[in-house]
């Protein structure tokens, strides 16, 4: 069954794209659609040796999203949460 996601309200996403810049590694999701008990899925689009982790979740504000060591490229990812 095919499920459609509502994007329209940028500040509560609860599905979207990200980007972990070149030689850092953490960025913060900021969306409202986030709980402490959120699942989280992260889907790389950029070839990687390392996994990426949530390792923060803020209720109602963000996530945090990190890999073990500093990228050489950009390391585009898909992101959803199910509350």
């Amino acid at each position: 069954k095919k499920l459609n996601v509502d994007t329209s309200d940028v500040a509560a996403a609860s599905l979207g794209e990200g980007v972990l810049p070149t030689g850092t590694t953490k960025i913060t999701i900021n969306t409202g659609s986030v709980t402490s008990k959120s699942k989280i899925f992260i889907t790389p689009k950029t070839k990687t040796s390392q996994p990426l982790s949530v390792t923060a979740q803020i209720n109602g504000q963000s996530f945090d999203v990190e890999s073990n060591s500093s990228q050489t490229k950009d390391i585009k990812f898909n992101w959803w949460i199910i509350n």
